[in-house]
């Protein structure tokens, strides 16, 4: 574990779970029955993120929905089965260097990319020719696949740092909603609580 995952909390478990996708269960903690009793608000917290997110993710890639998910796959596995060996991630400008990507990076090829998303073999083919076609991937000459810089690139810190604001401010109102402390620097607003009668007739039997 690296001096900015001691800082902000992560253990190397932590990340491994996460690599593997899945969390520690006491993180999964919240007031169940409260969210049952109103849950729409906080669904809505969450998908107006998520809107706004595969919005922006729709124009990065050029309309195409389907060859974004698998340029996504193709980068979480190069970066998270370092951190599923409980590797230390290098920084941002070590990342940056494309001789570093090829010789470091973790691959992943055409038919995993197929099984782990449910895509036919010849729609990930055909993405994937596409995503080398424009520079967002590499591939040796076995099949191996990797994100480029130049496709994260693509996404500029500016706007790296707008959606990740929105994601803290999101997650904090969200925190807000289910009862959640959001630690000291927390500022979620407060929403007005449904009428009470609202309230009994949502509630779960």
């Amino acid at each position: 574990m690296n001096d900015h995952q001691k800082q902000i909390g992560l253990s190397g478990e932590l990340l491994v779970a996460v690599a593997q996708g899945s969390f520690d269960p006491d993180l999964e903690q919240f007031d169940e029955q409260r969210f049952l009793e109103n849950w729409h608000l906080p669904f809505f917290i969450v998908f107006s993120f998520l809107r706004r997110y595969v919005k922006l993710d729709h124009a990065a890639a050029q309309g195409d929905l389907v060859m974004s998910m698998i340029a996504s796959e193709i980068w979480l596995h190069n970066i998270g089965h370092r951190l599923g060996m409980s590797l230390p991630l290098p920084d941002a400008t070590t990342l940056s260097s494309e001789e570093y990507r090829r010789s470091t990076l973790s691959k992943c090829n055409s038919h995993s990319i197929s099984l782990a998303l449910g895509l036919s073999p010849e729609t990930v083919r055909r993405k994937v020719k596409k995503l080398i076609d424009i520079g967002w991937v590499e591939k040796s000459a076995r099949g191996a696949l990797h994100i480029t810089a130049a496709c994260e690139q693509v996404f500029t810190p500016e706007a790296n740092l707008k959606t990740m604001r929105d994601f803290v401010g999101t997650a904090r109102m969200l925190f807000n909603q289910l009862g959640i402390d959001g630690g000291p620097n927390s500022r979620a607003p407060s929403f007005p609580e449904a009428p009470a009668s609202e309230m009994q007739r949502t509630k779960v039997k």
